[in-house]
């Protein structure tokens, strides 16, 4: 006896709870039912955005390696390990996996003839770029760059491209 009257308090609860939410906010059962209706969409929906989430961490992954491996040959550059042509030719082997309009990118922002020339100008301003607060060493390190870059133009380096 008293478990039926502790579920009979119980419907009377959760159906006044019921009418005072209609009350409250009409239409709400409707909008629940949707919304139930809905979840294996949503859940599908889900299920794609964590797929691209997934791709978008690999494609990031593989830009942060890229920009890391360009500043450690930028760095070798500066220190005079690597020479501008060494280091263009690198830069341009790292970005031969780019999709999209890459080398587009690389004409419009860059001086030259060839890709080569441009990844050349590329790295000299970096290297400007890297040491603008070391300016005495910025200016050793542009003027030795400047004359690779003036030296391999007179080479033909950039010729058969």
């Amino acid at each position: 006896m008293i478990a039926t009257l502790r579920l009979l308090v119980c419907a009377v609860a959760i159906a006044l709870a019921g009418t005072i939410l209609e009350l409250a906010h009409p239409g709400w059962v409707n909008e629940l039912a949707t919304d139930l209706w809905a979840l294996p969409n949503i859940r599908s929906k889900l299920h794609e955005e964590l797929e691209l989430g997934g791709e978008l961490e690999t494609e990031i992954s593989a830009q942060v390696a890229r920009m890391e491996s360009k500043q450690r040959i930028l760095q070798n550059v500066i220190a005079g390990r690597v020479t501008l042509i060494d280091a263009a030719a690198r830069y341009s082997e790292l970005d031969k996996g780019l999709a999209g309009d890459q080398p587009d990118r690389l004409r419009r922002t860059w001086p030259g003839r060839s890709v080569m020339e441009r990844y050349c100008h590329q790295i000299v301003q970096t290297a400007e770029w890297e040491l603008s607060e070391q300016p005495w060493t910025a200016a050793a390190v542009v003027a030795r760059l400047k004359s690779e870059l003036k030296a391999a133009a007179e080479a033909g380096a950039f010729s058969g491209e």
